[in-house]
């Protein structure tokens, strides 16, 4: 099954192609632009140089969050709409499963953490691919005390990252940073997810598939203070 797969939950930004379990090509960029300005002409590109097209496809993988609400909403719209044009199935998966996944065989607990900001993480704590605990929105403290004693627990996500020193003071050497590039989530590993969901039958709609934000936007929440603060008058 030829997969295109989707990621824009966090500020990186990425695409992939795969066939079957094969990656043919991805695409990753950190840097500060939107998601709006880059991830067309990224998908354009990859599969410009795979020599792909729309009919060649037969599915689609986009991560459906946690992360950033903007970004979400960019990717998901895109998949949904070329899924739509190009007549071919798409699959939304957890921005935290997919991150999880790319701990492959490491034996001990596994913990995605994406920066949620305001001092918070969007994390999960999972074993051999498995959720133990999660999806959550809770300070980092919160989280690590959830991690059962004694094992070697390995952080992955621009949230581990941001969170490293206070991680190390809790944890101590039973903390493991993921080397560089595997920290960040790449499509490809959301695509490998995606790929699983459709081969098994579990097809979304374009129609009606939505982001899973695990929290309201600040904007919501400005918007609920000043409405509770209305009826107070």
């Amino acid at each position: 099954m030829r997969i295109l797969a989707i990621d824009t939950s966090t500020k990186t930004g990425s695409a992939a192609l795969l066939d079957g379990e094969s990656l043919i090509g991805e695409y990753i960029l950190n840097v500060a632009m939107t998601h709006s300005e880059r991830l067309l002409p990224a998908i354009e590109r990859i599969m410009a140089d795979a020599g792909w097209t729309g009919k060649d496809l037969e599915g689609i993988a986009v991560a459906l969050g946690p992360g950033s609400f903007t970004g979400l909403r960019i990717g998901m719209t895109a998949a949904k709409i070329l899924a739509y044009l190009w007549e071919i199935s798409l699959a939304g998966v957890s921005t935290l499963d997919a991150l999880a996944r790319q701990a492959g065989h490491f034996s001990g607990l596994v913990c995605p953490l994406i920066d949620a900001r305001r001092g918070e993480v969007y994390g999960g704590i999972y074993r051999e691919g498995e959720p133990l605990q999660g999806p959550l929105n809770v300070p980092v403290g919160e989280l690590l005390d959830l991690l059962p004693p004694g094992e070697e627990v390995l952080f992955l996500g621009d949230g581990g990252e941001k969170n490293w020193p206070a991680i190390q003071d809790s944890l101590g050497e039973r903390a493991l940073l993921a080397a560089g590039p595997s920290r960040i989530l790449r499509a490809s590993f959301v695509g490998l997810l995606g790929r699983e969901k459709l081969v098994g039958g579990e097809v979304d709609d374009p129609m009606t598939l939505t982001p899973f934000y695990l929290r309201r936007s600040e904007a919501e929440i400005k918007w609920g203070r000043l409405c509770d603060q209305r009826t107070g008058d």
